[in-house]
């Protein structure tokens, strides 16, 4: 059971460069003896035109990826909030997320989340 009184807060962010679903990049990887709260998931799209993207979580204990956000379309230079109304991604020791878009360097990533200790 994870531990709940402390957390340590993590912020990450790409430039995704990736632009196959076989070799999807790491955005977060959730490290060993912790859980992730993914509270913030942000999608920036730079292009002067409408641009995809895909986002997976990747579940560790069965090796299988599932859909965050699949081919999703934005605007030119629009952003997008995934994680919304006080909702979060639960992940698991292990567990990613993963990201490709449609053209290299024209999405920007962030999340943001807090890791809690899960002793083993």
């Amino acid at each position: 059971m994870a531990v709940l009184t402390s957390a340590k807060y993590v912020t990450k962010s790409i430039d995704v460069t990736s632009t196959s679903s076989s070799s999807p990049q790491d955005l977060y990887v959730c490290p060993n003896t912790f859980v992730c709260l993914v509270k913030f998931l942000h999608l920036s799209n730079s292009a002067a035109n409408n641009k995809k993207i895909s986002v997976y979580w990747y579940e560790a204990a069965t090796t299988t990826h599932h859909y965050i956000v699949d081919d999703f379309s934005s605007g030119a230079n629009s952003m997008h909030e995934v994680v919304e109304g006080g909702g979060y991604i639960a992940l698991q020791p292990g567990d990613k997320l993963q990201c490709f878009a449609e053209t290299t360097g024209t999405y920007h990533v962030t999340m943001s989340g807090e890791e809690y200790y899960q002793p083993t």
